[in-house]
């Protein structure tokens, strides 16, 4: 959380959910890579994604933005 306040206080803009379906990073709207459940392992997020391709990552920013637009400012 502090961290997070550092950020905020140079500048950046931080939200908050209670819950999110993965990990998620896009670069540069063509590359998506995300986090995914292994129900062999039986742990956490073991499984990373790294996907080329524009049309999916738009769509995730659209998810993303979503996602956002419903999040509580971080305090």
């Amino acid at each position: 959380a502090d961290a997070v306040r550092r950020f905020v206080a140079a500048g950046e803009e931080a939200r908050v959910v209670d819950e999110l379906p993965l990990k998620l990073v896009l670069i540069d709207e063509r590359v998506a890579l995300f986090t995914m459940d292994d129900p062999v392992a039986g742990g956490g997020p073991l499984t990373i994604m790294v996907v080329e391709h524009p049309g999916l990552a738009r769509l995730l920013k659209l998810a993303f933005e979503s996602v956002w637009a419903q999040a509580a400012p971080f305090a």
